[in-house]
């Protein structure tokens, strides 16, 4: 064979290599980007949009977080960090001071508190909102208590305006011989733990304990009794 067909057949068998590598590399790695690039269009550019338009909205985000902070600090701050049982003798107490001889109360009866489990949606759109810790307990409270008419409105205008998240649950009434209403009232008495908030203990008055000696006897020089005695009397 001659040296110029030698020649030529090399040059027709390097055009068939190229052509071959062409047709499998840059062909099949061109119609493999375009899958990508198709794929991309039609799963990460949603995304893409998506976030382009938090972004634009940022500044409107960080405004409405702001104020929905400050609308549940002020929701929190009208809940009690704790509700005790001097807390509730204390409360039916000043209502009977606050509707005087037309309130009284001789029986309270209070259970075990219970905790209310949150029941909305914890996700706004794809996002999930983070459990913050706080946590919402009733203190349910039976009270029977005689009253008259005038004294049962101004009973209920206590309730509703002494700070503290409170609800009357349920209410029966009677009327008595005596002219009384006979009532029983079922309360329930919200508050919160896990807030920035403090217990704060309802002030309980002192108790006199008066200075008669009851039993008729020699009262002698007990100096202890004696400064107990003078210390009543400066608190009264």
């Amino acid at each position: 064979m001659k040296k110029n067909n030698t020649r030529f057949l090399l040059a027709v068998v390097g055009v068939l290599l190229a052509v071959l590598s062409w047709r499998l590399i840059y062909v099949a790695n061109n119609e493999e980007t375009e899958a990508i690039k198709i794929e991309n269009e039609e799963v990460l550019q949603p995304q893409i949009d998506r976030l382009e338009e938090l972004d634009a909205n940022k500044q409107q985000y960080i405004d409405d977080t702001i104020a929905m902070e400050d609308e549940c600090a002020g929701i929190i701050e009208r809940f009690p960090a704790d509700v005790l049982t001097e807390d509730q003798i204390m409360y039916y107490n000043n209502l009977e001071l606050a509707v005087p001889n037309e309130a009284a109360i001789p029986t309270i009866s209070m259970s075990e508190p219970t905790e209310l489990p949150y029941s909305g949606t914890t996700t706004v759109e794809e996002f999930e909102l983070q459990d913050d810790g706080i946590q919402m307990f009733d203190q349910p409270t039976a009270v029977s208590f005689t009253t008259t008419y005038n004294g049962l409105k101004n009973t209920f205008h206590y309730i509703y305006s002494v700070p503290g998240r409170k609800a009357i649950k349920s209410i029966s009434l009677s009327a008595a011989a005596d002219g009384y209403l006979s009532a029983s009232m079922n309360m329930d008495f919200y508050y919160l733990t896990g807030t920035p908030l403090l217990y704060d203990p309802e002030p309980i008055p002192a108790v006199p304990l008066g200075k008669d000696n009851v039993f008729g006897t020699l009262d002698g020089n007990d100096e202890a009794a004696e400064e107990a005695e003078v210390e009543a009397e400066a608190e009264e």
